[in-house]
């Protein structure tokens, strides 16, 4: 059992560790590569300061966990990011493509792209001695309570996106003014 003290610092870590993915996680752009010191020589020019922020944020958790003796906890972290990646690329090809995925396709991609299992994993890394190579094993087999954060989160998400672009297209194909746009949307499509 610990002091407040060093409970202060272990969830101050994990808030460190969340706020410096969290800020990635807002960025990443469509983009799937190899962990490679080399690789921004290889990206377009408005990847490539993202990449470096990557590479720089995964060092600095490298530096402190290697001081704590816990550097894998870094590779659990890595690879969780790239899956996210993985899926951020799937839904922009789809979208490029113009391809309407079924749900069956969809909801794999839309799980690891919403970036529950990351932000666990990242959360877990700051924890000190709370997080056990079990812990991160246990987030990596996707768990039942891990895939129902996803689906709620990920689905809330796409209705509320969703209804926006109701509302934008209703507000310039009928060339409405926004308020009307948006009593559209709250009647559910019709206009009293």
């Amino acid at each position: 059992m610990g002091t407040a003290g060093s409970g202060r610092v272990r969830w101050g870590r994990r808030r460190w560790a969340g706020r410096y993915c969290g800020r990635l996680d807002m960025e990443v752009p469509e983009w799937e590569g190899e962990w490679e010191v080399n690789a921004p020589d290889q990206l377009p020019d408005y990847m490539k300061h993202f990449y470096q922020k990557i590479l720089d944020t995964y060092n600095v958790f490298e530096a402190e966990m290697a001081k704590q003796g816990r550097l894998y906890r870094v590779e659990y972290a890595k690879s969780v990011f790239k899956d996210m990646a993985r899926a951020y690329l799937a839904e922009a090809k789809w979208y490029h493509d113009g391809y309407v995925p079924t749900m069956e396709e969809y909801m794999p991609v839309a799980q690891a792209s919403s970036g529950v299992r990351s932000l666990v994993t990242v959360s877990f890394v700051g924890m000190g001695e709370l997080a056990t190579k079990s812990a991160f094993d246990w987030i990596r087999s996707d768990p039942l309570i891990s895939q129902a954060t996803e689906v709620i989160g990920r689905l809330m998400d796409d209705v509320a996106g969703h209804e926006r672009k109701e509302v934008e297209h209703f507000w310039k194909c009928k060339t409405a003014r926004k308020a009307e746009a948006l009593e559209w949307n709250e009647n559910e499509g019709e206009m009293k």
